[in-house]
């Protein structure tokens, strides 16, 4: 009896593999003979629905050949969007598991990569980032399967792989997915044997969405020694001296940029307002500090700066406000020793009417540029931005100080009654 149940278990289990290899035998009759990629899925999906042999891969294989043939048919009319990524996912769990499955089945995996990747192409030119990502990311998917070893002497496999991570990186950006599209940047900069400048300057973008200063400028540093005579980075690091309020390590670097770049008038401007800083310091509270032993020198240089920009811009309201306040700040210096002079004597009267003249010669040079200031931002008044109200709330300021100072009463009272309406 104990022959009897081995033989009937036997036949049983040969009469079950022979009906599983009947749904591959028929689905790849259907799908070579017939070329009926559709009902062959049929058949191939029945010999995967047994949890017994849903891991067989040869299976998916033949069900990845269905798949495919039917995305190649240029005669099946419209498809549906799973075709291409069916075809993609039946391969790369062929071969993931089976890792050594023969190499009939890597031109039909390179080639539902390459649908896939200009499928990518097409979704992310046509702005539908979120299926971009999916279609760039399935290459590189099917890149890697099986261990990653199976492509890596395709030349053309492999120089596309960078491209769909790219491409990947920036439809993730865009879909608001901003830890993926970081994380391929990463990589990207890593594995590049050229160093794409693009890329550096995404993921800084990317860092600065996401308030990563520290990994920004770390990443504004690196490239600015992979891309030295890159002007983009160069302002980026500017910027971000300027933003943090980094003086010392500002200063030289603006000079150099403005060597290397002296008919930039935003250039010049930063480098004028650093200097400002340095001419007319002040303490934590905004009190003014004592003048540096280099005043004249940097005085000029201020000067020089602020000119050349306004000379390149002429209808900038701030090269032209920043000017006035230069010339503004250094005729309040005298303003303010004329105001520590408590004597009336014949001399200390001398001392008070030499400080006016030269308190009043800085004013006529700041009266034209604000003036000038006044000019472009009052023309648009009615759309300014708050940063740009402050200006023209300043411009006025100083404009009602000035004509009051040279006995310009009328200017001085049209500019009070501007001031007046403004509150």
């Amino acid at each position: 009896m104990k022959k009897l149940v081995i033989i009937l278990t036997l036949i049983s289990l040969s009469t079950y593999t022979w009906a599983q290899d009947l749904n591959i035998t028929l689905g790849r009759s259907n799908l070579e003979q017939y070329k009926n990629y559709r009902r062959a899925i049929q058949y191939f999906d029945a010999s995967l629905q047994d949890e017994k042999t849903r891991d067989s891969p040869d299976a998916w294989y033949w069900r990845g050949k269905a798949y495919l043939q039917w995305a190649l048919d240029s005669t099946a009319g419209s498809k549906p969007e799973d075709v291409v990524p069916e075809a993609a996912r039946s391969f790369v769990k062929a071969v993931d598991l089976k890792p050594d499955y023969g190499s009939e089945i890597n031109t039909p995996m390179h080639t539902s990569a390459i649908l896939s990747y200009n499928k990518g192409v097409v979704n992310f030119q046509n702005k539908l980032y979120a299926p971009a990502y999916e279609n760039f990311m399935r290459v590189v998917t099917i890149y890697n399967a099986g261990g990653g070893n199976r492509f890596v002497s395709n030349a053309v496999f492999t120089s596309i792989i960078p491209d769909a991570k790219m491409y990947a990186a920036y439809a993730a950006e865009n879909d608001n997915r901003l830890s993926d599209a970081q994380l391929l940047f990463e990589e990207l900069i890593k594995i590049q044997t050229k160093k794409n400048a693009d890329i550096y300057q995404a993921l800084i973008e990317l860092y600065q969405k996401q308030n990563k200063t520290a990994e920004m400028f770390a990443l504004i540093k690196d490239a600015r020694k992979q891309f030295p005579a890159n002007k983009t980075f160069r302002d980026l690091e500017l910027n971000y001296y300027i933003n943090t309020g980094k003086q010392a390590e500002l200063l030289p670097l603006l000079e150099a940029a403005v060597k290397q770049d002296p008919d930039n008038p935003e250039l010049l401007y930063n480098l004028a307002n650093v200097y400002m800083n340095l001419v007319f310091p002040i303490d934590a509270n905004g009190n003014l500090l004592p003048a540096p032993a280099n005043f004249k020198d940097l005085y000029l240089k201020t000067e020089n700066a602020y000119k050349r920009a306004v000379k390149l811009k002429p209808d900038n309201a701030d090269y032209n406000y920043n000017a006035g306040v230069l010339y503004y700040s250094n005729a309040s210096v005298f303003n303010h020793q004329m105001t520590n002079i408590t004597g009336t004597s014949p001399a200390e009267n001398k001392k008070v009417n030499d400080l006016a003249a030269l308190r009043n010669a800085e004013f006529n040079k700041a009266l034209p540029y604000f003036e000038k200031a006044y000019t472009i931002l009052d023309n648009r008044s009615g759309s300014l931005s708050d940063t740009e109200k402050a200006t023209y709330r300043n411009t006025l300021t100083g404009l009602k100080e000035i004509y009051s100072r040279l006995n310009k009463t009328a200017k001085a009272d049209e500019v009070k009654k501007k001031l007046d309406e403004l509150r």
